[in-house]
């Protein structure tokens, strides 16, 4: 089985929804009919795909499976953080939060956490 615990945007929907708890497969096709639309095949495919990815496993509930997270958010946050700051930043943090304050994205308050955060890191 492959342990790559990165998930699509897509895949990051569902993985959100069973963070909050575990879910049946119609549990989830209802939660998401109004913002995606997704018919019950689809969903039931990617929570397969999931599954071989490691993010999600699923308990035997009588008729239904319920499906759970396998992955903690965290990590997973974690991974695909690196994967955006690879992609789009060339890994580069700085040239991420400078994107962000030459369009004025930060407000007082972020910038107050990145200094709380800077100097966290600094301790370490």
């Amino acid at each position: 089985m492959k342990t790559e615990k990165t998930a699509s945007a897509e895949e990051w929907r569902l993985m959100t929804l069973l963070w909050e708890e575990p879910r049946t497969l119609t549990q989830l096709v209802e939660a998401l009919k109004e913002e995606k639309g997704w018919a019950k095949s689809t969903v039931a495919t990617m929570l397969s795909r999931m599954e071989k990815k490691g993010l999600v496993c699923y308990e035997e509930q009588g008729r239904a499976r319920k499906y759970l997270p396998a992955a903690d958010r965290e990590k997973v946050a974690v991974k695909e953080t690196r994967r955006f700051l690879q992609r789009v930043y060339q890994g580069s943090v700085g040239m991420m939060v400078n994107s962000l304050v030459q369009e004025k994205e930060l407000s007082p308050q972020e910038i107050h956490e990145l200094y709380e955060i800077l100097r966290e890191a600094e301790k370490q």
